[in-house]
């Protein structure tokens, strides 16, 4: 979930350590709307090379700023994986850039962060919960099945009980949830979501945390609900015979040898 939310570190990471290329930006774009008086037609030459200047310094800037951004976010998130990237990155910077970017770092961390707005909240818990809904749906729907069929075949062959085969059962979720967690993540990412743009400050706060945790716990409680499914099947259309009639059965069989 930090990488979701790394846009806005990104982006005011890169408009301070860009602040230069965009003060030019700014300046040559005032040129061409404040200093360029009349209709374009009434241009000198001079002035016209100038709007032109301006456009492509801006448009410069523009691609920058998101080819900028883009990196910073990379970076940010094989940082997240591994932080001894971080040794390895200063190790290649050189002085001048590795200044720049702490005093940005330093800047960004002086600058007093606004209270969290509703909709970042309420897209922290969209996040935090999304991935729980899956987890959720997977834990109850493969514990049910494998848990069934465990309790139909090896408890009932070996006379376990049926609190054995719903722990193994159990263990069989958890292991696929687990494994569901990453593509669930990745198709998360390709839905194009956007991020909470929540800093670090934010999210140490008991507002935030709260509503992190309450969206989680209301996306675990809608897939677990979701996944009781396989207990509406009926009864004919079960894949295996359940312990109930394999005991049954061999009740039966036993009064008959009997």
């Amino acid at each position: 979930m930090l990488r979701l939310g790394g846009g806005r570190l990104a982006r005011d990471a890169l408009r301070l350590t860009s602040r230069s290329v965009a003060a030019a930006a700014l300046h040559v774009g005032s040129a061409r709307t404040s200093s360029l008086t009349g209709t374009r037609d009434s241009w000198t030459p001079c002035q016209r090379v100038i709007s032109s200047a301006g456009r492509k310094l801006s448009s410069a800037a523009r691609e920058c700023g998101r080819d900028g951004e883009e990196a910073l976010c990379e970076m940010a998130g094989a940082l997240a994986d591994s932080p001894e990237l971080a040794k390895v990155l200063v190790a290649r910077m050189d002085v001048a850039a590795l200044r720049e970017v702490t005093r940005a770092w330093a800047t960004l961390q002086a600058e007093p962060a606004p209270p969290p707005q509703a909709w970042q909240l309420r897209r922290l818990a969209l996040l935090a919960g999304l991935p729980m809904v899956g987890f959720g749906f997977m834990d109850n729907f493969i514990m049910l099945l494998a848990g069934d069929f465990i309790d139909a075949t090896l408890c009932c062959t070996f006379s376990l009980s049926t609190m054995f085969a719903a722990g193994v059962g159990n263990i069989f979720s958890d292991v696929v949830g687990l494994a569901a967690a990453g593509p669930i993540e990745l198709f998360l990412k390709r839905m194009g979501i956007g991020g909470h743009n929540l800093s670090l400050a934010h999210q140490q706060l008991w507002s935030v945390v709260t509503c992190k945790y309450a969206g989680s716990a209301v996306g675990m409680v809608l897939g677990c609900l979701v996944g009781m499914c396989p207990l509406l099947f009926p009864e004919k259309y079960r894949l295996w015979e359940s312990r109930a009639k394999h005991e049954e059965r061999n009740a039966g069989g036993a009064v008959s040898a009997g």
